[in-house]
């Protein structure tokens, strides 16, 4: 990465830790490129995915020292050794105001696996995800998968409601330039709202 990548990366950084503090404010970027597209699944792109992970969550994340940490999930675990099983966060709420729960994760599993998604390469080791409840979901691998809470930390997770709303099931492909309205708009959990 350049001193200029770096530099961003610092900046994008420090406001992420000093935002919450602070009362709402209009966050401005510059950069000598630009975000292709404001669906998470768009591109598996360093930039993209770290400007993404200000708006959108993933189930877990990584912290200062790059040591897994909760992110939607408050906590997770491996109960048998093809599944492991996540505990989501309870009244978490999208930018629009709907709440998430485990009927996001398995829609984003499923528009994660759509024809036009360069992300789903993070999801290969993954058979089957489902629902357990509201508040938990359940990850099936293939076979075994230890690193699985690493392999989905820049999955980021969108809302089955707006998504079906805007007629944005589908991840936006890259390679045939289709317009979505995925692509100009976000609905995320994260620290920022576009």
């Amino acid at each position: 990465m350049s001193r200029k990548g770096w530099t961003a990366a610092l900046a994008i950084a420090l406001t992420t830790l000093v935002a919450p503090l602070a009362p709402a404010q209009t966050l401005k970027w510059a950069n000598n490129g630009d975000v292709s597209s404001m669906d998470p699944y768009f591109l598996n792109e360093t930039f993209l995915l770290g400007f993404m992970s200000n708006i959108y969550e993933p189930l877990v994340g990584r912290g200062r020292k790059l040591e897994l940490v909760p992110k939607l999930a408050e906590s997770w675990q491996q109960t048998a050794p093809t599944v492991w099983r996540f505990n989501l966060r309870k009244n978490v709420k999208f930018h629009d105001g709907t709440p998430f729960n485990a009927d996001d994760v398995v829609f984003s599993y499923h528009r994660v696996l759509t024809e036009g998604s360069d992300i789903k390469g993070k999801l290969t080791t993954v058979k089957e995800v489902r629902k357990v409840d509201d508040s938990t979901v359940e990850f099936e691998t293939k076979e075994p998968n230890p690193l699985l809470p690493g392999d989905i930390s820049t999955w980021y997770i969108m809302s089955k409601p707006w998504s079906e709303k805007n007629g944005a099931v589908q991840a936006t492909n890259v390679k045939t330039n289709a317009e979505s309205y995925a692509n100009l708009h976000a609905n995320g959990t994260g620290p920022f709202m576009l």
